[in-house]
């Protein structure tokens, strides 16, 4: 944790505790569960436990608590960034969306526009959505981005500051004085703003349209301006580390028949000169065309020209290689648009001068392996040979590799050539690239995508998850884990599958491939047997309407099961006994409306040895659902429209269970025997659900007291007898404790405060809990109002438990007793606090044998909640 650095102490880190005493009064007889998460003094600590005598024990987790995501899990459907975002802007022109590469490994994506969001978000190396820029006031525009060598980003746009009891200084008297008109700003590698650093301005026209950073921490920016801040400078000027205006680099630019200047692209090259393309003239010299070299402090170098009439103005992208070869791409006044490669004295390279002819236009330019770039953009044509984008291009003007291309949805509901916008190049020669498209080849990619040096579509970076919900979630038996999509399909590899299995890092195995026999969805259910095969109702193209399947581990058919004379509905469910035979319902042949149950054999057949019973429906059903468990004798119980019943395994009805005038939505099977029943009503009514809890022996346990709930969308039992319950909308609620969307109950149904996912706006669909019971794998819809993608379908593994290093726990005198690596002698302070963030010193104990600290702590006078932490000193 990075609490063991902030403090320097790691061995007495697990002493760090924390108390909680609820009022004044203590509940001398109450014995209540609760828990929550706390962030003390940047240390995050899990208060879980019993409250005895009114006081919480706490305990820290060495490796997060429970419903935090497990590390190293690549969470599938949080990796498509493209969806989403506007591919235009208000007025109609393209939206620009871009990629930068971290020294890290990871990735920042950013967008020209995006109203009312900060248009920055940062991905892991994987393409993995992690956080947005975190800013109080959204930036309106962004014009260019730029990461230095420890991760901090440089952002130039257009953006207001709020600075307390600071005027605006481009309006004194405005309605606003604390905010403040800025142009540039540094964000830290967590995405949070810089308070230190930012580019005020008075002329609230001023644009910066370029930066480039020296290795010093120095910037180059240029842009439209003739001043920042108080500084005179016209076009090109470079920052201090501070944020303030280097006043040693000073160029001379002057406008061009009667146009303001302007800098669209500046470079620093290795030996510090500066380049400088776009429109503008230099004072004092004979006309230059926009494109002119500078020494390290603004002198221009006169030596510089280059042998052709390019105009700055005319350039489209450039970028500067390793080499400090200059590579632009040009739109003339008259003619086709061509791309030119210049040595860094400013020859062509290889004698070329005429450069390379495009058809259509070049967005984007960036470096390559050994000499090469790539070329991005709108780009069907490069040097008379037609192309599909991006194409890396050798030093020759060679093709060396070329993408089968980026598509996007045309009017007509075909595809049409999309839009790369940006290029950032990996060192091991790959490439990713950004824009508006939905397609790279022919996989699934909105918007964002990698590629390898030869053009190849990396299939196991972004983009890779679930085009909807999923619905069906079980560990694998080898590891890993089987997820069912109902009514999708998951679209990582090309063609889609309605089911896949996951590596234990949460990327698509290859090993398993299902678009043969689950080419779009499955339906109703999917049944994992301890040997890998899978059992599931699948549509198929090959089989007309639904079809009864069974999968071998590698995802193909198995051959040897043949169900014959079985009519398929949507409305299937099924059981697997460990034998491999089946009870499945189905609808009896003249009266489509009732169901009945049969049991099938492991090869498909049907069993003779069980006679097909017809369910209890009563007429006329108000749902024709229904689900089902196996019993450990080998029998079944199965519930659905005001009925639920359990069959022998000869067929025997044995016995019908009261669940009142309710429909029974799904049925679990405990760990320990008993059964969990969730029951509602028909649907269009909504009424809270119940979760009921049914012995052994088949009786209602009153002891089990669930909180309300409503709108329950998943169940999973755990090894210990907690269970976990997800939700479509439902807040579950304990005095002023909340757990949006999943939480955790006691075996008693009280809710488990200890488990904290930290949902906001997902939708639970699905749930599959770990063979250990250590891990829960969530099916999610999330509509994120902060993030790139509005809605996504992310798949997320989160810790169902988690060992405590230590525990604190309260005495009956309302003291503190440490346990398991308490160590005596250790001198603590105790502090007190109302707020969690101010601390008032109590005393400093040293913690005797034992581990009881000497003395009752009482709270503030006139407060009814206290805080008290007890922490080492160092």
């Amino acid at each position: 944790m990075m609490a063991h650095t902030m403090l320097g102490y790691r061995q007495k880190f697990e002493l760090m505790k924390s108390l909680v005493i609820s009022g004044a009064q203590r509940l001398d007889a109450a014995v209540q569960r609760k828990g929550h998460m706390r962030n003390v003094g940047g240390i995050s600590i899990r208060l879980a436990g019993i409250i005895a005598a009114g006081l919480v024990t706490l305990a820290i987790s060495d490796s997060g608590g429970p419903g935090d995501p497990v590390p190293g899990f690549i969470a599938p459907g949080d990796r498509s960034p493209g969806i989403g975002w506007p591919s235009s802007t208000a007025d109609g022109t393209p939206n620009k969306r871009s990629v930068v590469a971290l020294p890290d490994g990871r990735f920042l994506f950013w967008t020209e526009q995006d109203p009312g969001a900060t248009g920055l978000y940062w991905f892991d190396k994987h393409g993995q959505f992690q956080h947005p820029a975190r800013l109080q006031t959204p930036i309106s525009t962004r014009s260019a981005v730029v990461v230095d060598a420890t991760g901090w980003v440089y952002v130039a746009g257009a953006f207001k500051l709020f600075v307390e009891g600071t005027p605006d200084p481009a309006n004194p008297q405005g309605a606003n004085p604390g905010y403040r008109h800025v142009r540039l700003l540094r964000l830290l590698p967590s995405g949070r703003l810089d308070p230190r650093y930012a580019l005020a301005v008075t002329n609230i026209t001023t644009e910066i349209r370029s930066l480039a950073l020296q290795p010093d921490g120095r910037v180059l920016v240029g842009g439209q301006f003739d001043h920042l801040g108080p500084v005179s400078r016209v076009a090109l000027a470079r920052m201090l580390p501070d944020g303030q205006v280097d006043p040693t680099f000073v160029p001379a630019l002057t406008g061009t028949d009667s146009q303001p200047p302007e800098v669209r692209h500046v470079f620093v090259q290795t030996d510090g000169k500066v380049l400088a393309i776009g429109r503008f003239s230099i004072s004092g010299d004979k006309p230059t065309a926009g494109i002119a070299r500078f020494f390290p402090d603004g002198r221009l170098d006169a030596e510089y020209r280059l042998p052709t009439d390019i105009t700055g103005e005319s350039v489209t992208a450039a970028c500067l290689l390793p080499d400090d070869d200059l590579v632009m791409a040009v739109q003339p006044r008259f003619g086709p648009h061509r791309v030119y490669r210049f040595r860094s004295d400013g020859r062509p390279m290889n004698g070329v001068e005429e450069g390379w002819e495009v058809a259509n236009q070049v967005n984007t330019l960036a470096a390559g392996p050994e000499g090469s770039f790539w070329a991005g953009g709108d780009v069907v044509i490069f040097a008379g040979r037609r192309v599909l984008q991006p194409v890396r291009i050798g030093q020759n003007g060679e093709v060396l590799a070329a993408l089968t291309g980026v598509w996007k949805s045309g009017p007509d509901g075909g595809r049409i050539t999309g839009l790369i916008h940006g290029l950032a190049n990996l060192a091991d020669g790959s490439v990713v690239i950004s824009g508006d498209f939905t397609l790279a080849g022919d996989s699934g990619r909105p918007g964002f995508c990698r590629l390898g040096p030869d053009g190849a579509v990396d299939l196991d970076f972004a983009g890779g998850g679930p085009a909807g919900p999923a619905s069906y979630l079980h560990p694998a038996p080898a590891g890993g884990w089987y997820v069912g999509f109902k009514n999708t399909s998951y679209y990582n590899r090309k063609p889609g599958t309605g089911v896949v299995r996951l590596l234990e890092n949460g990327l698509q195995d290859p090993g398993f491939d299902a678009a043969g026999a689950v080419p779009w969805n499955i339906w109703s259910f999917l049944l994992v047997r301890p040997d890998g095969y899978l059992l599931t109702v699948a549509s198929s193209d090959t089989q007309s309407g639904w079809s009864l399947v069974r999968l071998r581990p590698d995802g193909g058919l198995d051959p040897s099961f043949k169900p014959s004379q079985l009519k398929m509905a949507h409305y299937l469910s099924a059981a697997l006994l460990s034998d491999g035979r089946i009870y499945l319902t189905q609808p009896q042949t003249n009266v489509s409306a009732l169901r009945r149950l049969v049991r099938l054999q492991p090869n498909g057949e049907y069993d003779p040895s069980f006679p097909p019973q017809e369910l209890p429906f009563p007429y006329p059903p108000r749902s024709i659902a229904t689900v089902q468990i196996p019993t450990p004798d080998g029998g079944v119980i199965v519930g659905g429209d005001r009925f639920l019943v359990q069959y022998t395994p000869e067929g025997t009805l044995a016995k019908r269970f009261p669940i009142r005038d309710r429909i029974v939505h799904g049925l679990w099977q405990m760990h320990d025997g008993h059964v969990l029943v969730l029951a509602g009503a028909s649907a269009g009514v909504r009424p809270p659900h119940e979760l009921l809890r049914l012995s052994p022996a088949g009786e209602l346990d009153p002891k089990f007291l669930p909180p309300v709930m409503n709108d329950i969308s998943a169940v999973a039992p755990l090894p210990d007898g907690k269970i976990l319950v997800g939700s479509y909308s439902w807040t579950f609620r304990e005095g002023n404790q909340t757990r949006p969307r999943l939480a955790r109950l006691f075996p008693d149904g009280s809710l488990d405060l200890s488990f904290d996912a930290r949902l906001k706006d997902e939708r639970v669909h699905g749930l599959g809990v770990s063979a250990d019971g250590r891990s829960v794998l969530v099916g999610l819809q999330v509509i994120f109002s902060e993030s790139p993608s509005p809605v996504r379908y992310p798949l997320r593994l989160l810790r169902a438990d988690s060992p405590l290093l230590s525990r604190v726990r309260p005495t009956p005198d309302a003291r503190l007793r440490f346990e398991a690596n308490a160590a005596p002698r250790t001198r603590v302070l105790v502090e007190r606090s109302t707020d969690l963030r101010d601390w008032e010193a109590l005393e400093e104990v040293v913690l005797p044998p034992g581990g009881v600290l000497p003395r009752e702590y009482a709270p503030v006078p006139g407060t009814g909640t206290f805080y008290v932490r007890a922490r080492p000193i160092p």
